[in-house]
Order: C-alpha cells, then structure tokens, then sequence
C-alpha cells in the first residue's frame, strides 16, 4: 500500500477512509476530521496579509465609591526616568540600615556583671538537677500495659489479603505438570488453587509434606484448599491433557514465578518473573512431527477476533481491539503481532519480542490498546498465521495523504 502527501482539490470531501476487512466491518463514514488538523509543510493560500497590531496594556484597579466628577491623571515616565528612580529606592532603603549600623558602632560596652549575680547564677546550675521531681516508676501501670499488649496482638480483618503467594515454581514434563507454592497467611484460610477442572487438574496436593486433605471444589471449577494461619509450602502434581495448548488460571496470582518446561512452551510470564492472569502451555511440535489431530471430547478452543483502526493524520495512530467471539467461561492467553513501526502507548500493556501479550480472565471479553505508527512511505498489513483468531483492518486516512 504506498502512501504520500498530497493537497486537498476543490471538491473534494474532508473525510476519508478506506475500509480493508475479511469480514464485515464498520463503515468509515462514522470517522471525520476537520482542517484544524493542518500539515505544517503543506502551501495553501491564506489571502491578503492584514496586519494585528498587539499594544501594551496596563489594567488598574481601585475600591470604594467614585464621585462623578472625579479623574485619574496617569503619567508615562521613560525607561531612563524609570532607571535613576531604582538607584533612588535602593538608596532610600540603605540609609536606615547604615544609621542602625552606625548606631551601634558608637554604642558604650554594657555594664560588668558583679560578683553576687554571677554567684547566683552558678548556683542555679549546680541545684537545678536536685530540684527536679522523682521519675514515677507507676507510670505506665500494669493495666495499660496488659491492654496496650492486648490491642498488639489481637487478630485483625485482613480480608481479602488473608493469603499471599511470594513465590512459586513450575516444572512442566511432556507428560505432568508440578508447581510449588510458597504461601504466607495471616489467618487460616482457603486460597484457590491453579489450574481448573477442565484443563490442569491436580490428582495430589500436599502441604507442608503431608497430603492435604482440607479440600473443595467450587462451582467454578476451582480447587480450594485450607490453609492454617503461618508460612507453609504446597505442592501440586498432575498429568496433562493430550492436546496442542492448556490454559492454566491462576486464581490467587504469585508475586514471582520461575517456570522450567519440557516439550511445552510457557507463554503469559514477563521478564522479570512477574505472571499472568492466566499462563497458557502451547506444546512444541518437532521437525516432521505432526500434532495432535485426533477428535477428543471437550468444549471448542476460543476464538478472538482482533480490530486494528489506523488514523493517518499528522500522527499515525492504531487503535486495537481485541474481542472474544466464544463463550467467555474460560481463560484466553495469546499474543498480538504490533505492526512495523508501532509503539504501544496505553500503560499496562505488556509487550515482549514485538507482540502483546494479551491475558483474558473467564470474565473479560474485551481488551484494547492505544498505539503510535511511525510515518513511512507504505504500510504492510499481513494477518497473522493463526487459527486462534481472524483479523479486521480499517484505514482512515486525511486528504494530505493518497492512498
């Protein structure tokens, strides 16, 4: 698509849009611009030159009653008049200071202290310590202490953040999967576990090196378990499906996570350790190795739908919307291609390796971005190669551009 400058002919509408989609798309006839937005090296023809002469001002202002009759007299002085007024104030402003300063230049020694205030005064500071009251060991009693330590030690509502996760570990074979948890809690209670009920589903849990037996299922398919007030570890072992990707919730986030996999690739973990809502295990398919084809029971993999709107102004800007077009009762992890020379600038977004990594809770089913698109001579709109999703493009360009 090449793409370059041009000038509006009479006639021509200020509104453009070139629409480019596999599927039906909005019309770009809800998209105007106006001439506010000019090319700074376009030529266009303004008319006469008229001049705007801009004067100095002066505003005034006064309160209280006016007499009808009453005038104002102002007098314009000049920038020299001005100028020797100065060096008169700074003037009028030392000679106070130099009369204090000679004042007390001519100013007698204050009298000699006599031998009987000097006495006094020393033994005012020798007595003085003496005279202080006693410390009072009463204070504080034994009651305001007790209740003092009782106010310290009394357990507080710390609902919802009960529960924590600083750090967690996940082993995944071509075949298991094992993740380790440590969790700190400030009261016993029941934190859920990763994984669900129709991907990840852990067949033994421990904690603390015992089999965990204070356990439940909820109706959202999350594995809760009980845990005491203190710092524990859990672990979690389970087999894994035989199919091409899994998504793996995880309910009650880690603070940190380290992943090491076997055969799978592990997609939703930033660089620095911080996860996901969801992390999603794509299996690694061999060279001459085909996958998994064979028909199984189970629901239908998500399908998205992803938006990309390109305004080409005076900036070029992409809009990207990404939306769920299958029941959102799962998790949905996947990664968006950015376009050459784009800058996401919405906060919050993770980018890695040139790609969004966008994360969907089963109750989301919309996610959305802002970017910058640097200006070239074309543009190279290509649909990814994936069968997760399809692709809808809108171009809306102004009349400095000719698509």
């Amino acid at each position: 698509m090449q793409l370059e400058r041009g000038s509006i002919n009479p006639g021509e509408s200020a509104i453009g849009g070139v629409g480019l989609s596999g599927t039906a798309s909005k019309t770009a006839s809800a998209f105007t611009y106006s001439y506010a937005s000019i090319d700074p090296n376009a030529i266009i023809t303004t008319g006469p030159g008229l001049s705007n002469w801009q004067w100095a001002s002066v505003r005034f202002g006064w309160r209280g009653p006016v007499q009808r009759g009453q005038q104002i007299s102002l007098w314009l002085l000049s920038p020299m008049v001005n100028f020797l007024l100065g060096f008169l104030r700074v003037g009028l402003i030392g000679l106070p200071a130099f009369r204090v300063f000679i004042s007390i230049r001519t100013m007698s020694r204050p009298p000699a202290l006599s031998a009987g205030t000097v006495a006094a005064l020393l033994a005012i500071l020798i007595f003085a310590p003496t005279v202080a009251p006693p410390a009072n060991a009463d204070f504080p009693s034994d009651a305001m202490l007790n209740e003092l330590q009782s106010r310290l030690l009394e357990n507080h509502d710390c609902s919802p953040n009960c529960a924590s996760i600083p750090r967690m570990q996940i082993q995944v074979t071509p075949t298991s999967l094992v993740a380790r948890m440590e969790i700190d809690a400030a009261a016993d209670i029941a934190i859920p576990l990763p994984g669900s009920a129709t991907g990840f589903n852990p067949v033994r849990v421990t904690l603390d090196g015992k089999d965990a037996d204070a356990m439940v299922r909820t109706q959202d398919e999350f594995l809760w378990l009980l845990i005491p007030a203190g710092k524990h570890e859990a672990l979690l072992e389970g087999a894994l499906p035989q199919v091409d990707s899994i998504e793996l919730p995880l309910p009650l986030k880690p603070h940190r996570l380290q992943t090491t996999s076997e055969g799978w690739t592990v997609v939703g973990v930033h660089e620095d350790g911080v996860p996901e809502d969801t992390l999603r295990l794509v299996r690694e398919v061999t060279a001459g190795q085909k996958s998994n084809t064979s028909l199984q029971p189970g629901e239908l993999p998500p399908f998205m739908r992803v938006t990309r709107v390109i305004h080409m102004g005076l900036q070029w800007e992409v809009d990207t919307t990404v939306e769920r077009m299958t029941p959102n009762d799962t998790a949905i992890t996947l990664q968006v291609s950015l376009l050459p020379g784009e800058s996401v600038t919405t906060p919050g977004v993770h980018v890695e390796n040139g790609k969004v990594v966008v994360s969907m809770p089963p109750s989301t089913g919309l996610v959305e971005w802002r970017s910058t698109l640097k200006i070239a001579p074309s543009i190279e709109l290509k649909a990814a190669d994936s069968t997760l999703w399809t692709e809808v493009w809108q171009l809306l360009a102004d009349p400095m551009w000719h698509v």
